[in-house]
């Protein structure tokens, strides 16, 4: 990651592709049906969305689903709840990359930051995050904020900055949040870090995903893809300016 970059003014979004690039699709309920995982698939592939993250089990028909399209394969490791020891997974991503994932979710141990077990935590991300660069893969390290205190999300936005991770995640999607427009405020502080931010929980709205951008999200969560995408595709339709009548010499 680049300390130097120099941050750019909100982008303007003036096409349904545009948003789409920013949107990414979640597969990882238990109970999806390998039909379901192709239909989460096809709409991913249909708007070009930026990635659809997926369980372990899926990475290989997701890879091969997403085959010649520009959507990213994102891999869960240790979801929901980032209990597994280092080595499993780490085992883990390994696993997934193998597979052709070009994305980790690796959900951070709340354990370990409520015991206020740093070192252990911050050894774990520059282990993944060593192993991602290997791959040229990004590392996106989910810390479940909602149940993060004040001090401890500011400690784990240095130590996602220390450890060279690529993107802060504020909730698996899991956790109701309460104080979210904070929450994501303060992963995208830059006194904290220069990683990049992705949003889970959000409204699933044209207007939200706008916002959000706007405030500097690099990737937002959105179950129902398709019908914000449609919308914004209705609103850009209904704020054109009517065609020119011309008439004949």
């Amino acid at each position: 990651m680049d300390e130097n970059r120099i941050e750019n003014a909100a982008p303007v979004i003036g096409t349904v592709d545009a948003l789409a690039a920013y949107v990414e699709l979640p597969l990882l309920a238990p109970v999806l049906s390998e039909e379901q995982i192709h239909a989460g698939l096809a709409v991913a592939r249909e708007f070009a969305l930026a990635a659809v993250c997926v369980r372990p089990c899926d990475v290989d028909v997701a890879v091969r689903g997403l085959s010649q399209s520009r959507v990213k394969v994102a891999a869960a490791v240790s979801y929901p709840d980032g209990s597994s020891t280092t080595s499993v997974k780490l085992y883990e991503a390994r696993d997934a990359l193998r597979r052709g994932a070009r994305e980790l979710d690796v959900v951070v141990n709340l354990g370990m930051m409520y015991s206020r077990q740093f070192v252990r935590v911050e050894s774990e991300l520059q282990q993944l995050a060593a192993l991602c660069r290997e791959s040229e893969a990004k590392l996106k390290a989910v810390f479940e904020f909602p149940v993060l205190n004040h001090e401890l999300r500011i400690i784990a936005c240095k130590l996602a900055r220390r450890t060279g991770v690529d993107y802060v995640v504020n909730s698996t999607g899991r956790v109701r949040q309460e104080n979210f427009d904070a929450e994501l405020q303060l992963a995208l502080d830059r006194r904290f870090g220069l990683f990049e931010v992705k949003a889970a929980g959000v409204a699933e709205t044209a207007e939200a995903v706008l916002g959000l951008v706007a405030k500097g999200v690099r990737r937002v969560v959105l179950r129902r893809p398709e019908i914000v995408l449609e919308e914004f595709g209705k609103q850009l339709e209904a704020a054109a300016p009517p065609p020119e009548l011309t008439t004949g010499a």
